[in-house]
């Protein structure tokens, strides 16, 4: 099931640097918020939904800007991606033909407002050129022929909106109910806006749905981060103490080549104890043999005497 409105854009030019433009609903009435989705006009800051309807009779102001029509264009239908639509196809033309109007002629779109059930399909905005016409007075019964004949198979469901005892809106205190900017609208923010608080709800869910998911996916995006940095961690702990038992066995080597430069020196040492031992053997025995030498010369003399 689908809800549509279809509701008149124009943009005329009344002498050469003043324009207007308005709005008219084309059938019975259409809401604001749907007319023009960036303007809150409720008391209550945390209510979003827009007070007021667009009827035939339409609402209109004087502009000094030729390209306002066309932002307002762009406003309902942002350029998310590189698809070139018909809408894309519209809203240039209309660009290259609001600069070319005459005195006293208005640029018409007709704009067809779809709204889904569907929680997975987003509202959409269709605009149709409808050309260049002469500015006269509201003719509501011109616009109701310029419907498309295929629209009338689609179910349209007039939201009645009750009327407003507060005497402080924008109608009866003589505001201006069309914004003098219409503000870019972000491309990943679809135009949605609906009265129903249950639709408020599944919108709200669907939003949390997608925060939770990215969040979960950077979760796990930073949790496999994790668990390479501890793998890597490890490696590096591995690669510390396999430096750290090389530097052990470099000082035990050095320590080691020490010891033997110590033991080179002992036995160079002891080398030469043994040499002064063995000459002093020698000669003690040389020594002891001369002596005994004489003793036996002596001894063979007393017994001759």
């Amino acid at each position: 099931m689908t809800i549509t409105y279809d509701f008149i854009a124009y943009s005329g030019r009344l002498s050469e640097n003043s324009w207007t433009l308005g709005m008219r609903a084309i059938q019975g009435e259409v809401p604001l918020d749907v007319v023009l989705p960036n303007l809150h006009t409720a008391t209550n800051a945390e209510d979003e939904d827009i007070i007021g309807v667009l009827t035939k009779e339409g609402i209109s102001r004087e502009s000094s800007d030729v390209m306002e029509l066309y932002r307002y264009l762009r406003q309902l239908s942002t350029k998310t991606n590189q698809a070139f639509g018909y809408n894309e196809v519209v809203i240039r033309n209309i660009h290259t033909r609001l600069n070319s109007l005459k005195v006293d002629q208005e640029l018409r779109v007709q704009i067809t407002y779809t709204e889904r059930k569907e929680n997975y399909l987003p509202s959409t905005y269709n605009i149709k050129l409808l050309g260049t016409h002469e500015i006269s007075p509201i003719d509501t019964q011109e616009f109701e022929t310029e419907i498309d004949p295929e629209d009338e198979t689609n179910e349209i469901v007039d939201i009645d909106t009750p009327k407003e005892t507060d005497t402080n809106t924008p109608e009866q205190n003589g505001e201006k109910t069309i914004p003098k900017d219409f503000p870019p609208i972000e491309s990943e923010i679809s135009v949605y806006k609906s009265t129903n608080t249950l639709e408020k709800l599944i919108a709200f869910s669907r939003s949390l749905q997608s925060e939770l998911k990215e969040t979960k996916q950077k979760l796990d995006a930073m949790t496999e981060r994790i668990q390479s940095l501890e793998e890597q961690r490890t490696h590096y702990r591995e690669l510390e103490n396999l430096l750290q038992d090389i530097v052990d066995r470099l000082n035990f080597m050095e320590n080691y080549e020490k010891r033997i430069e110590i033991l080179e020196n002992d036995r160079y040492t002891l080398k030469t104890i043994q040499e002064v031992l063995t000459n002093y053997l020698k000669t003690t025995h040389r020594q002891s043999h001369l002596l005994l030498k004489e003793i036996d010369d002596e001894s063979d003399d007393d017994q001759e005497l």
